[in-house]
C-alpha cells in the first residue's frame, strides 16, 4: 500500500499576532474575545510599579500571590487597588469591559453598567515557566502584557515561546481547531469570558515575561436595582 502524505498543515501551530488583531470584539468560535490597547505610557507605569513592587520584598511578599498559582511561574502579587489608579490603568480596565459587553448588548447605557473587580496581579515569568489549562472565576477575565524580552519568539516546541493558548470548549473535529496561540504583545489586553480554558506555553528565554490580570462580575443598575449580567 502506498504511503499516505500527511495532509499539509496537519498539526502545524498556527499563532495569532496580536498586534495585527484590530481593536474590539472577535468570536473566534462560540465565546467572544476582546482586544483592547493600552497606551504606552500607562504600559510604561506599570512596569515601573513591578520594580518597585520587586525592589520591596516585604511589600512584595504581603501582596503576595504565589498561593493561587495554577502552574510553575517566579512571581505572581496582587498590587494595591490605589496603586493601579495611580498609574492610570483602573481606567483603562473599565473602558475595555465596557467594550466587550457593548459587543453583546450594542445599546446598552453605560452609566448603568456596574464592574466588580474581584482579584488583579502582575504575573512575572521567567525561563522555563509555564502555566497548564486552567480557566478563572468570575464573568470576565483578562490578559494584558507589558513586557516581552528578546529571543522569546525562538522555541520550536509544538507549545512554546510564552505564548498565550486559548481552547475552545468544542471538540477537534477537521472542520474546526479548536486551540489558539497569542504571540504576546506589550500594550494589548485581550479579555475574555472567565470560564474559557487558557494556558500560557512554556517561556524559553532569558528575562522576564511580564503580564497582568484580572477577574471581575458584570451588573447593571436600574432604578436602585441590581441586575447581574448574565452574558
Amino acid at each position: 500500500m502506498a504511503k499516505q502524505e500527511e495532509p499539509a498543515g496537519k498539526n502545524k501551530r498556527e499563532v495569532m499576532n496580536s498586534a495585527e488583531m484590530t481593536e474590539g470584539v472577535h468570536r473566534l468560535w462560540g465565546p467572544p474575545i476582546c482586544k483592547y490597547v493600552v497606551p504606552d505610557d500607562v504600559v510604561k507605569r506599570a512596569n515601573e510599579l513591578i520594580d518597585r513592587y520587586q525592589a520591596d520584598p516585604k511589600l512584595l511578599k504581603n501582596q503576595d500571590y504565589a498561593y493561587n498559582l495554577a502552574g510553575e511561574i517566579s512571581q505572581e502579587f496582587m498590587p494595591n487597588p490605589e496603586d493601579l489608579d495611580e498609574i492610570g490603568l483602573t481606567e483603562h480596565l473599565m473602558k475595555a469591559a465596557e467594550i466587550m459587553v457593548r459587543g453583546k448588548l450594542p445599546d446598552m447605557d453605560a452609566d448603568k453598567l456596574r464592574i466588580g473587580f474581584i482579584d488583579a496581579w502582575f504575573v512575572i515569568q521567567r525561563a522555563g515557566d509555564w502555566n497548564p489549562p486552567h480557566y478563572h472565576g468570575g464573568q470576565l477575565s483578562a490578559a494584558l502584557w507589558l513586557d516581552t524580552p528578546e529571543g522569546m519568539k525562538t522555541s520550536t516546541r509544538k507549545w512554546g515561546g510564552g505564548e498565550f493558548v486559548f481552547v475552545s470548549p468544542t471538540t477537534p473535529t477537521e472542520w474546526e481547531q479548536p486551540v489558539v496561540h497569542f504571540e504576546p504583545t506589550p500594550g494589548v489586553m485581550i479579555l475574555f469570558p472567565s470560564y474559557l480554558t487558557h494556558a500560557v506555553a512554556p517561556h524559553m528565554a532569558e528575562g522576564e515575561r511580564r503580564s497582568f490580570s484580572f477577574n471581575c462580575n458584570l451588573a447593571f443598575e436600574e432604578n436602585g436595582e441590581i441586575i447581574p449580567f448574565d452574558g
